[in-house]
């Protein structure tokens, strides 16, 4: 939401919200309890926004737990 208000740093916000969601997947990871952080990513509308970034396509395409 921040990078759509505050257009002057909006990628400073989206590199942001990445760094933070790579860890969350990153804890769920390590847990191993619950639904896909991966997909629940996938599936939030408010991240549309980062629909365009390598950096998040990369991070759909990661594999879950295996």
């Amino acid at each position: 939401m921040l990078s759509q208000v505050d257009k002057g740093q909006a990628k400073q916000h989206e590199d942001l919200a990445i760094d933070l969601l790579r860890r969350a997947v990153e804890m769920w990871r390590r847990g191993g309890v619950g639904l896909s952080e991966i997909e629940a990513i996938r599936w939030d509308p408010a991240l549309r926004v980062l629909a365009g970034r390598s950096e998040f396509q990369k991070l759909l395409a990661e594999k879950g737990l295996e």
